[in-house]
């Protein structure tokens, strides 16, 4: 018998195939928040605010940020609230996107 986590951790046994970009960090978020479906026992709140544009894998990155909303799901309990919230941090001499996930 296999259990969803099982099936997410099997997905680590293969070799990932990066393929970076410029992205939008955002958008990544949102679609990964569109592409699973939400019930009315969990309230999910976005809070994203404008971040710099990232070189990154956008299949990949949507792929981590749908992993954290399924383990945020499966943790909260009905009633509760997923908070997905992104913010744009400058530490010289670089920029930074930070994302949360929080229940």
């Amino acid at each position: 018998m296999s259990t969803p986590l099982l099936g997410r951790l099997s997905v680590l046994r293969n070799k990932l195939e990066l393929k970076p970009a410029e992205s939008d960090f955002n958008r990544v978020g949102v679609e990964a928040i569109e592409s699973l479906n939400w019930t009315r026992e969990v309230e999910l709140v976005r809070e994203l605010h404008p971040v710099p544009r990232i070189f990154a894998d956008a299949e990949r990155l949507q792929e981590a940020v749908t992993n954290l909303l399924l383990n945020a799901r499966d943790a909260v309990e009905n009633g509760g609230q997923i908070r997905v919230r992104t913010l744009s941090e400058i530490l010289k001499p670089f920029s930074r996107c930070r994302t949360m996930v929080a229940e």
